[in-house]
């Protein structure tokens, strides 16, 4: 039985409410799994809650994005003490930063002559932060695309005519951020940043684990990323990052054995106290 440290529910921009996803992970035989969602924790309280029902362990996490050495890098944040003030202050801020870049690139698809209505996109991301995935459903519903990929490739991925760039907490200010909630902050799909020769200046910004087992991971960079934890004394953790069938990667792809659950819990133990 296997643990998905790398999940994403409708809080962000998966399509599985947090109930869903743990019913999803335990009719999978899962042993557990992490709700990590992309700069909130509002998917935490009913992914709690329904692990208690479904006797499966939800860990309560979080995925910020932050900006260093010119390139975006992605922090999980496991085990966190998602109720403090200061966490809910900064992400609270970032949720409106995301719908004024959603107001953004609505008005310059419609400048591209796609229009598309805002109460629309609200309806499309329900209770989650508006993204970009939510633009492109609409951008589909309406025709104007024929899926999601092609919507990020032509309009809305970075370049592209309707790109906005998000402000991004530094990477220095997420660890904090996620150590001040008492959390584990972990470099998440190191194989996707840009330039692999900053992973160890990253390193030295205060991790406490690298995303090892990731579903675009090569075995080469698997074996590199596992010698980095080892000579580092980092938690090498792994999950699918997870987004419901929006994506083809399953629920438990790269899960990891629950020996690395304990040993997020021991290092925060040891960490603070």
């Amino acid at each position: 039985m296997v643990v998905d440290l790398h999940t994403h529910t409708t809080a962000s921009d998966g399509t599985l409410r947090p109930r869903e996803l743990v019913r999803l992970a335990k009719k999978q035989r899962l042993k557990g799994l992490a709700i990590t969602d992309h700069d909130t924790v509002d998917g935490i309280p009913e992914g709690l809650a329904s692990g208690r029902e479904y006797k499966i362990e939800v860990l309560p996490g979080l995925e910020l994005s932050t900006s260093f050495g010119g390139h975006e890098v992605h922090i999980l944040g496991y085990l966190i003490n998602w109720e403090t003030d200061s966490l809910k202050a900064a992400l609270a801020e970032m949720t409106q930063q995301r719908l004024a870049r959603a107001k953004k690139m609505l008005s310059r698809l419609s400048e591209l002559g796609f229009s598309l209505d805002f109460s629309e996109i609200q309806r499309i991301a329900g209770e989650g932060v508006i993204g970009r995935p939510h633009l492109a459903t609409a951008m589909v519903q309406q025709g104007y695309v024929s899926d999601v990929r092609e919507a990020f490739a032509s309009f809305l991925g970075k370049g592209a005519p309707a790109y906005v760039a998000r402000e991004k907490l530094s990477l220095k200010e997420a660890i904090q951020l996620l150590k001040e909630a008492k959390g584990i902050p972990v470099l998440a799909h190191p194989g996707l940043i840009g330039d692999p020769s900053i992973i160890e200046s990253i390193i030295e910004m205060g991790l406490m684990g690298i995303e090892v087992f990731y579903p675009e991971h090569s075995i080469a960079q698997r074996h590199y990323f596992l010698d980095l934890c080892q000579l580092h004394g980092l938690i090498a953790t792994g999950g699918s990052d997870f987004h419901g069938p929006i994506r083809t990667v399953n629920l438990g792809t790269c899960g990891v054995s629950p020996e690395v659950v304990k040993q997020l819990r021991r290092k925060q133990e040891e960490y603070y106290g």
